[in-house]
């Protein structure tokens, strides 16, 4: 709170200013409302909007790509998985020897 009783957030946000938009809903869903049928439109996306074959459009278009991605993907992630190079037709030749102390 600030000093001198003067609140600037009041300025923006006050109580009665909540109050006033409360009375304000409810008298317009008086008019909308009865006690049989309420034909009130929330705010949000209207259900009777053909939003899923969007949707559903949507998902196949990044299904396909993950395939397409997948299946050109570079050699170098091609691997086994098991972190072993893979076997070549020459001989490796005898191990190693043991090191020296």
């Amino acid at each position: 709170m600030a000093e001198g009783g003067f609140d600037p957030c009041e300025c923006i946000c006050s109580h009665e200013g909540a109050m006033r938009r409360l009375i304000s809903m409810l008298r317009d869903s008086q008019n909308t409302c009865s006690d049989s049928q309420c034909d009130l439109q929330l705010p949000g996306p209207d259900a009777n909007q053909d939003g899923g074959y969007f949707m559903m459009m949507m998902m196949m278009g990044w299904l396909v790509l993950a395939l397409v991605l997948f299946l050109f993907r570079p050699a170098s992630m091609r691997g086994r998985g098991d972190d072993k190079p893979s076997p070549l037709n020459q001989d490796p030749g005898p191990p190693p020897a043991p090191p020296v102390d």
